[in-house]
């Protein structure tokens, strides 16, 4: 298989660079837009060929601007997108009768009404017409506008109103009509005739609707479509022959629906598009196991898409019927890995996800059967080292192991791929890697993004060693002088006085590079921890009990700040635990055996110790199956918190004999352990000190009422991801004391009354990822009893179909509700008026109809919302500004592409989020009604396409401007000077050259100082602790 690096556009990026230049150097046609609108040759990115665009977008204009008479040059793009647009006339377009326009966008507008004839000066050329994102009812259709429209081949109505059905006959007239987009417009059924008339349609999206079952009768006619995406429904079933008739179907999209059933796919399902389906997606959908019967068909599937599902085993020839299948994603089921499950496939997988297994292992046995196997993403797992053993028996290209705690990869790792030399991938972004060694002549492209990187002169002398193809991706971390600089390329240069080796002549390419986010910087928290530290450090040093390479260290608890001593043996290679010599001096407040491939621990594993207290040991990401009955026999009286978690042990032995002596445990996590059943009556039952419970990832599917007899102490208790159907109320009944329950990620499908009656004191329940879809799913009576202490709840992607206002009225003191992600469409007034402490609301991701009565009964009581994924525009302002109380909106991940003052018009708020979208502006005046909070407003516009910021910064306590392409200009410098005292601002310049990658409120301000004449205001240090 061909390995898809990052793309390197090379000739046809230059012939496309080419062809715009000439273009330009042709008499330019007068623009007939009015400012600030603009017109410009330009490159479509998908094509790579020159285009010409009228670009009205975000530029607030209220109506379609005057556009004067024009008859030069065909027109590629009118762009009329981000504005306030709210009607389109017969006379909007009627400057182009003359010349060709081949699309038009108006979406992100608040357009209700279209005129009978508004696109009829353009009918004959217009190909591509967008309306997504405005206030028009899809329910209404067939419109006149579209009636001429004859030659449109995509058309994007998706985040428009509808709350029903799409009528027969709706897109009658559009006979060319190829793309056709209806995602997030809340529609829950299509009649049988929607579609006639488009029968040449290729490309139909329903993402984010309310379909509850496949519009069969709908779909009958589109013999020529190719793609169909039903993602993010409320689809229950799918029912055999439900899509016979689209014989060219090549990508069908079933993700993120409803189907736990054992029958929910019908074995014929797919009769009819075996030939030609390619791509089948059933990510998140609740699958319990394998359709094997269903997908027996598709001989033609490249790509299969089964993961984060409830999937427990992939029995040996469950998908040998696909003999195209190259492609396959796992990730995140409860599987188990066996050495036959790939029968059938061996011959034919050449990719493989296996994500968010809890591996700190690849499973090597299975991915050795697979003889054509390039590429493994083990991403999202438990590694902390890769080693040459990780890859024992693999003949693999492609490596991708990103977002995790890997603090090494050996120098050997990759040896025995050297018949790949010059073509290895590597990815490890986001992990812990401080100082990367490797041999680059085997590598075309190694990540290491987003990493720690400390750049040294024998990193430097690795990097030269590339080939003339080798890429490098990722930044140095330390030390202070190379810090933000791109490895490959200004490191290099930078560092290549004081390393000295001549550097080796690379043939420029034109390259797209992943983005890279900008490592954390944790101002206070460090330099107090930094100061205790050395501080403890300057003690008398105790003798080191354990062997190399382990180390003893003093330093600094993350969570407490208080120092600690530390015995580190971490990620060491050890295959049993390390033979520590006697010790009688201090005391140690954590072994750590994290991360090695231990696979026992014997009655006298921590004997060396028995002379000193020992205050907590991990054991964690190991290979552990087997713990000898007093193999904590030495430190069983100090030892309080012990983590054996991600090993081999089998819970449903519990209680185990090793644990029968730690009396004074209290906190315990056996998370990522194997399972497949029970957790046994008295599994516990010497722990009497017990505080902290993880039982997550364990594949639970049931608790014995008599599970936690003996620690009736508890105050912790986690069972996320399991495979729960229900809750165990007869196990809960004793924990009085419990105050924080965790079921995210489970299936239960409905919380009985009184289910947590005997939990009086619980403060925190998460509830989420559960599959809660039924109307009576939630009983009324639910929470009877923790009325008057739980503060937290969590039902975040549970399938909620509507706001269960009974079950929630005895919670009195609840501060925080999420009920985001769900398939909500209406909060009636008063809903949630019962809950009279509620501070905190997450209604993000729902489809949900916003009103001006909605927070009836809570007006007065609401600090912070979260309203994120709703496809918003602009803020919800009416039911908004009756909350009097609010302080806090985050608004993240909708479609705003400008903040302006009315944007925030009638609201009295401090805190201000709006990430993750395309914001290209934020107004100087955008914040001149909150004055009266100066020096203390808080905006985060993190990842938005912000270029050119411009603020009052005496009103600001913390500006984030992370990850937008800022320009570092004087006047920004100005503008950063007058910070006040206590003033934070975080991002860095992307332009000009001589700034790039300079933190704006630190060493931008100081390079730019000379330039820029004005006086820098001094500063005092603060300590300051932002949130998260």
């Amino acid at each position: 298989m061909r390995n898809s690096v990052p793309v390197k556009l090379h000739c046809c990026f230059l012939v496309a660079v080419l062809v715009g230049f000439v273009q330009v150097l042709q008499t330019e046609a007068t623009c007939p837009a009015p400012a600030p609108c603009e017109c410009r040759n330009t490159t479509d990115p998908y094509t790579l060929r020159p285009i010409y665009v009228i670009d009205c977008s975000s530029k607030g204009f209220t109506n379609i601007p005057a556009f004067t008479h024009y008859t030069e040059r065909a027109i590629d793009k009118i762009l009329l997108t981000g504005n306030a647009i709210t009607s389109v006339s017969n006379s909007a377009f009627e400057a182009f009768e003359a010349v060709p326009v081949y699309g038009i966008d108006l979406s992100e507008n608040k357009i209700a009404t279209i005129s009978a004839s508004a696109f009829s000066a353009v009918k004959k050329s217009l190909g591509v017409l967008s309306l997504a994102d405005n206030k028009l009812k899809l329910s209404t259709l067939p419109w006149p506008c579209l009636a001429q429209t004859v030659n449109i081949s995509e058309l994007n109505l998706g985040g428009n109103t509808n709350y029903g059905v799409v009528p027969n006959n709706a897109f009658r007239n559009l006979q060319k009509l190829k793309k056709l987009d209806l995602s997030r417009s809340y529609i829950n059924a299509i009649e049988d005739g929607a579609f006639l008339g488009v029968e040449g349609l290729q490309e139909l999206t329903f993402y984010g609707n309310m379909l509850s079952e496949v519009p069969i009768n709908a779909l009958k006619g589109l013999i020529k479509l190719r793609t169909l995406t039903f993602d993010s429904n409320r689809i229950s079933k799918v029912p055999a022959a439900a899509f016979q008739t689209l014989t060219s179907l090549q990508e069908l999209q079933l993700s993120r629906n409803n189907l736990n059933a054992a029958d929910a796919i019908d074995k014929q399902a797919f009769v009819g598009v075996g030939n030609n389906l390619k791509t089948l997606g059933f990510y998140y959908s609740y699958l319990p196991s394998v359709p094997s019967e269903a997908f027996a068909p598709l001989t033609a599937l490249n790509y299969l898409d089964i993961s984060y599902n409830q999937i427990t085993k992939l029995p040996p020839g469950a998908l040998s019927s696909l003999t195209n299948l190259t492609q396959l994603s796992l990730s995140a089921n409860p599987l188990e890995f066996s050495a036959d499950m790939f029968q059938g496939i061996e011959d034919r997988l050449e990719y493989i996800l296996i994500r968010t297994f809890g591996f700190t292992e690849l499973p090597l046995e299975p991915l050795k059967t697979l003889k054509r196997l390039q590429w493994v993403d083990a991403s999202s797992n438990n590694f902390t080292t890769l080693t040459k053993e990780t890859f024992e028996g693999l003949d693999i290209q492609r490596f991708t192991f990103n977002w995790m705690q890997i603090r090494s990869v050996a120098p050997d790792a990759f040896d025995d791929f050297k018949t790949y030399r010059g073509n290895l991938i590597l990815s490890v972004t986001s992990n812990n890697i401080t100082d990367p060694e490797f041999d680059a002549t085997l590598f075309r492209w190694l990540q290491f993004g987003q990493n720690p990187v400390n750049c040294t002169c024998r990193l430097y002398r690795d990097i030269a060693r590339g080939g003339p193809d080798f890429e490098l991706d990722g930044t140095c971390a330390s030390p202070p002088e190379y810090k933000g600089l791109a490895l490959q390329s200004d490191f290099m240069s930078h560092a290549k006085e004081k390393c000295g080796d001549k550097l080796i002549k690379r043939p420029d390419t034109l390259y797209f590079k992943p983005y890279i986010s900008r490592p954390v910087v944790l101002r206070c928290q460090i330099l107090v921890a930094v100061f205790v530290g050395f501080a403890h450090v300057l003690q008398t040093e105790a003798t080191c009990p354990a062997p190399a390479p382990c180390e003893c260290r003093n330093t600094t608890d993350p969570y407490t700040l208080r120092p600690i001593y530390v015995i580190d043996c971490s990620s060491k290679g050890f295959t049993k635990i390390p033979a520590f010599t006697h010790y009688t001096e201090r005391a140690i407040d954590k072994i750590l055996l994290t991360g090695n491939a231990i696979t026992s621990v014997s009655n006298s594993a921590f004997e060396a110790f028995e002379a000193v207290p020992v205050y907590g040991i991990d054991l964690s990401e190991n290979k552990i199956a087997t713990i000898s009955a007093s193999a904590f026999g030495a430190v069983k009286k100090s030892l309080g918190v012990l983590s054996l978690a991600d090993n081999k042990l089998n819970l449903t032995t519990l209680p185990w004999p090793c644990l029968a002596q730690t009396v004074n445990i209290s906190e315990l996590n056996l998370g990522g352990n194997t399972n497949y059943g029970v957790v046994p009556n008295n599994a516990f039952r010497n722990l009497q000190k017990l505080k902290k419970l993880d039982l997550s990832r364990s594949y639970i599917n049931s608790i014995e009422d008599g599970a936690f007899l003996g620690v009736e102490g508890l105050q912790e208790l986690t069972f996320y991801g399991n495979m729960l159907s229900e809750v165990p109320i007869n196990a809960l009944k004793g924990l009085i004391k419990l105050r924080t329950l965790t079921f995210d990620s489970n299936r239960i499908s409905k919380v009985p009354a009184a289910a947590f009656q005997t939990l009086t004191s619980l403060q925190e329940l998460q509830l989420s990822r559960n599959n809660l879809n039924a109307p009576d799913a939630i009983d009324k009576q639910a929470f009877v009893g923790v009325g008057n202490n739980l503060k937290t709840l969590g039902f975040y992607y549970s399938y909620l179909p509507s706001v269960p206002s009974e079950a929630f009225a005895p919670l009195t003191a609840l501060n925080y509700l999420d009920i985001s992600y769900n398939q909500i469409t209406k909060l009636p007034p008063g809903a949630l008026s019962s809950l009279t402490n509620l501070t905190q609301l997450s209604l993000s991701a729902n489809p949900l109809e916003f009103s001006a009565d909605m927070f009836q009964g809570i007006e007065d009581r609401l600090e912070y919302i979260l309203i994120r994924t709703f496809g918003f525009t602009e803020l919800p302002l009416e039911p908004l500004k009756t909350l009097k109380r609010l302080q806090w909106v985050d608004a993240s991940s909708n479609n705003f592409t400008t903040l302006t003052k009315e944007t925030f018009e009638g609201l009295d708020i401090q805190r201000f989020t709006f990430n993750w979208m395309q914001i290209r502006s934020v107004a100087p005046d955008a914040f001149d009604d909150f004055k009266s909070y100066r020096g203390n407003l808080i905006l985060s516009v993190t990842s938005n396409n912000i270029t050119d910021p411009e603020f009052d910064a005496t009103l600001f306590r913390w500006l984030q401007f992370d990850q937008n392409p800022v320009n570092c200009t004087c006047r920004l410098y100005r503008d950063i000077a007058r910070g006040g005292p206590d003033f934070e601002l975080d991002g860095t310049c992307a332009s000009p050259p001589e700034y790039k990658g300079l933190a704006l409120q630190s060493d931008f301000m100081s390079h730019a100082r000379e330039k820029c004449g004005g006086k820098l205001i001094k500063r005092p240090d603060t300590l300051y602790f932002k949130p998260y």
